[in-house]
């Protein structure tokens, strides 16, 4: 029955389309790897011997049983193999073992920790008024309909866009009879190297979190010049160009393929204090986000026509507000 929850709950973990590689590493690959480590355990202890004792020859075999059961729940004390045993009960007591009971227990919290920020992200994205997952997924799906049906797919992407970013700114008898066992924790020796290879994954794990988290500060809430100057480079492209989905490098065919399109009805003009404008005032930090995974999952071309479709709109609204005054 353990095992079978451990089970449901590893195939209930799948990749969603709103995080990056650092994210599956965190929430999916530690949190199954972490699982599997928890069945294994749980397996030996509930289902094998955790530990087995060298108990007197007197002893009968439900005899050995019990004291084997006894040790394991009752906690254990660790006594080199060529020092005496200590008279002093008490001293006895003080070198106990008692951990190696609640390791699953230790596992399978580990692997809720790991897989609580993206429940606490998927929360949260439903508040922000953005569903990053759905906005991704059906940029993703776009790319297998036809040109008429992708640009009604990227104008709905676009319109959810624009109304989530401006609706905010809008008794016992007797003796007592004492016996000395020596026993072998043989799920020490899963126990040992588990803990060995979570000690460097987890260390590997942290440091690759760490330059993420440095990496999405850095384009998200200080961007330079020159990454400003990139996207919007990269938004100049989806303006003026029309790329089809076929497989060609941009900067050897963009002056082939815009001398053709020159003219062509529904491109709006551009120049750079427009663009920045776009960036900075209209799309800002969560409208990059959301291009920026966009571009992750369902690849470049789709984010271009994206970004090309909500420059259109935004030009449009700036001239009806023209109009308007």
């Amino acid at each position: 029955m353990l095992l079978y929850y451990f089970a449901s709950a590893v195939k209930s973990i799948q990749f969603h389309v709103d995080d990056d590689i650092i994210d599956k590493l965190n929430y999916y690959y530690t949190t199954a790897i972490i699982t599997v480590f928890a069945i294994l355990v749980s397996a030996k202890q509930y289902v094998g011997f955790p530990i087995q004792c060298w108990v007197p020859a007197t002893f009968t075999e439900p005899m050995e049983q019990y004291t084997e059961n006894y040790c394991w729940v009752q906690n254990t004390y660790f006594l080199p193999l060529h020092d005496y045993i200590p008279h002093n009960y008490a001293e006895r007591e003080n070198r106990q073992i008692g951990y190696y009971q609640w390791v699953p227990f230790v596992l399978a919290l580990e692997a809720l920790l790991f897989y609580v920020p993206t429940i606490v992200w998927r929360l949260l994205s439903w508040q922000s008024g953005i569903h990053v997952q759905s906005l991704v997924q059906m940029a993703c799906d776009s790319r297998l309909l036809d040109l008429e049906s992708r640009n009604r797919a990227l104008q709905t992407i676009a319109t959810n866009v624009e109304e989530a970013l401006h609706v905010k700114h809008q008794v016992v008898l007797g003796n007592v009879h004492r016996h000395t066992v020596q026993c072998v924790l043989m799920i020490n020796m899963f126990n040992e190297k588990i803990f060995l290879f979570l000690w460097f994954w987890y260390f590997l794990l942290a440091g690759a979190t760490v330059c993420s988290l440095f990496y999405w500060i850095y384009i998200s809430v200080v961007p330079s010049r020159i990454l400003i100057e990139n996207f919007c480079k990269r938004i100049y492209r989806a303006v003026f160009y029309e790329a089809t989905y076929q497989h060609f490098d941009l900067r050897e065919q963009l002056n082939f393929v815009g001398k053709y399109l020159t003219g062509i009805e529904g491109y709006k003009m551009v120049d750079s204090q427009s663009l920045r404008r776009f960036v900075f005032h209209f799309l800002r930090q969560d409208g990059v986000f959301l291009l920026r995974m966009v571009a992750t999952h369902a690849g470049e071309l789709p984010c271009y026509e994206l970004a090309k479709t909500l420059w259109n709109n935004y030009c449009d609204n700036k001239e009806g507000k023209m109009h308007d005054v």
